[in-house]
């Protein structure tokens, strides 16, 4: 069975740690209810006095992945975390197991 792995981090300042936290957070909720989602795990740290997001998502398909972000709860994130986040990196694999 092939599936879809995104890994993705993304950087806010201290000051905006809990606000955009909490946006992840919201967004994984949302995420994982969706019927393609298979994983939505976020992972939290300070690095150089910022504060990185790891993003682990798994996806039964591109199909899927792509559904996703084209979601309200998907497009409204990107809206409000404009300008909060930033260093943003995204890495999409297919997983073969």
């Amino acid at each position: 069975m092939m599936t879809v792995c995104v890994i993705a981090t993304a950087r806010t300042s201290l000051s905006d740690a809990a606000k955009v936290t909490a946006l992840f957070e919201t967004l994984q909720e949302h995420s994982r209810k969706e019927e393609g989602c298979i994983q939505y795990d976020l992972g939290i740290r300070e690095v150089d006095e910022e504060v990185e997001v790891l993003v682990m998502e798994q996806w039964t398909s591109q199909a899927a992945l792509d559904d996703h972000m084209t979601l309200p709860h998907f497009t409204a994130f990107q809206e409000v975390s404009e300008g909060l986040v930033k260093n943003v990196t995204m890495h999409v694999y297919t997983l073969h197991s």
